[in-house]
């Protein structure tokens, strides 16, 4: 993450840009006044991967997400190499799935690789968490728990959506 001022320029990796309120209540990022992020530098070892993005909202207009997703896969030979997967609106801050991205790694990127990302994002550390919420009694516990849902159907596209545009980019490969 670049960040230009009046007074230079800084770079600040992605884990650290965002702050919670633990950190700063008033700000949700390292931004400090007069200053601006003006450009997003993504390692050039993940050239040639598969990015993915989704946001799911209560209503098809702008609205905050339910919950929103990122990933970034690598593949070859149809075996996932290296991924990074991070979760937006469950949190504070944006939360990496590192666990999920170290049991993606080796395995093929197919249909039950991506319904097990899915499962995985909502174990874990997220899980002890929303477990609470199985039985909502207000409009924000009802909002979390579909969030839960929806993460785990976002995570799960995630992989599926690039397995299905290599299985089409190699389709078209063939027919030409």
């Amino acid at each position: 993450m670049v960040i230009k001022s009046r007074r230079g320029e800084r770079v600040v990796p992605a884990e650290q840009y965002f702050v919670g309120p633990a950190i700063d209540i008033t700000r949700m990022t390292v931004l400090r006044p007069g200053e601006l992020l003006t450009a997003i530098r993504i390692p050039a070892t993940w050239a040639g991967a598969q990015f993915y993005f989704e946001k799911v909202r209560d209503r098809q207009v702008w609205d905050f997400p339910l919950v929103n997703v990122a990933s970034a896969l690598k593949a070859s030979g149809g075996t996932i190499t290296q991924a990074r997967i991070a979760v937006g609106a469950v949190a504070a801050t944006p939360v990496r799935l590192t666990a999920v991205e170290r049991r993606l790694r080796a395995s093929r990127a197919n249909e039950e690789t991506a319904e097990l990302a899915g499962r995985l994002a909502i174990d874990r550390r997220a899980a002890a968490a929303l477990q609470r919420l199985q039985d909502p009694v207000d409009a924000k516990s009802r909002q979390a728990r579909d969030s839960r849902h929806h993460c785990c159907d976002d995570v799960a596209s995630s992989p599926r959506t690039n397995s299905i545009r290599a299985k089409a980019r190699r389709h078209e490969e063939e027919i030409q």
